[in-house]
């Protein structure tokens, strides 16, 4: 077989390998000579060469493409910092709607907001646990000896700066109040 493949040179046999059409055979040959193993080593090292090429094209063409977006990305940060503050100067000098976390003021492609301050009350696990069990809340405790945040968490007042029970007004220990800073944002239409 090895002498139908043998081209013009001794190095050079038409052979459609694996990697050139994935969905293709497998070739049905055998290396069984010198000659054919020499071709074997030249082939690898072109394939392997041709590989590192293509690489070395990518890994340029993607470095070019980061350093594309690195400055748009700093463009954007710059320019919409900048035009933030803009909008903020002017939402203080219209009339806003007001509600209870919040201010709003409606634009044709957006509204320009500001939240207010908030404390959010935010759990010591272990400490939340013990005092949970000490004061017969068991029923906000996970089997792994962990609060039910999600549910007990509705049942505590942030009035105020200490965490209590809104029904009883006991304090909880391991709950710490967090104070949010106001926040000035926009949300487009």
């Amino acid at each position: 077989m090895t002498e139908a493949l043998e081209k013009t040179s001794i190095f050079d046999f038409d052979i459609e390998l694996p990697g050139d059409d994935e969905n293709a055979p497998k070739p049905e040959f055998t290396i069984d000579n010198d000659k054919l193993a020499e071709w074997a080593l030249k082939k690898i090292r072109e394939e392997k060469e041709e590989f590192e090429r293509i690489k070395a094209l990518a890994e340029e063409i993607i470095a070019e493409a980061n350093f594309k977006i690195e400055q748009a990305r700093k463009r954007y940060e710059a320019n919409n910092a900048f035009l933030t503050g803009k909008l903020a100067e002017y939402f203080e000098k219209v009339p806003k709607k007001a509600t209870k976390t919040q201010e709003t003021y409606r634009l044709l492609s957006g509204t320009l907001i500001r939240k207010f301050t908030t404390v959010k009350p935010t759990p010591d696990k272990e400490k939340l646990t013990q005092w949970l069990k000490a004061n017969g809340y068991t029923e906000y405790i996970k089997t792994i000896e962990e609060p039910i945040w999600g549910e007990f968490k509705k049942l505590i007042s942030t009035e105020g700066n200490i965490p209590i029970i809104k029904d009883t007004g006991e304090i909880v220990e391991g709950v710490t109040l967090v104070e949010t800073p106001p926040e000035f944002k926009i949300r487009f239409e």
